[in-house]
């Protein structure tokens, strides 16, 4: 619920369901906004998850608005760039 316009960022059906490799990793970090998490590239397209998501510098908090609000991209799909 925290990155508009996509309402199952972490799984493969914005009706949820199977996650996708981000949201396998978003598992695997408490389903938390980790350093780690923003750092990894959960799709191997090249892009860490932050900056795909805006937080190229792994700083953002919830609530807050991220460094980028253009260009975002899927974390959890290589080519949605």
């Amino acid at each position: 619920n925290n990155v508009p316009g996509s309402p199952a960022i972490g799984h493969f059906s914005s009706n949820g369901g199977a996650r996708n490799p981000f949201g396998q990793d978003f598992d695997a970090q408490g389903r938390k906004w980790t350093t780690q998490l923003c750092g990894m590239d959960s799709d191997g397209d090249g892009l860490s998850n932050g900056a795909e998501l805006g937080d190229p510098s792994c700083v953002w908090t919830v609530g807050a608005t991220p460094a980028s609000t253009t260009g975002i991209t899927h974390p959890g799909v290589a080519d949605s760039a």
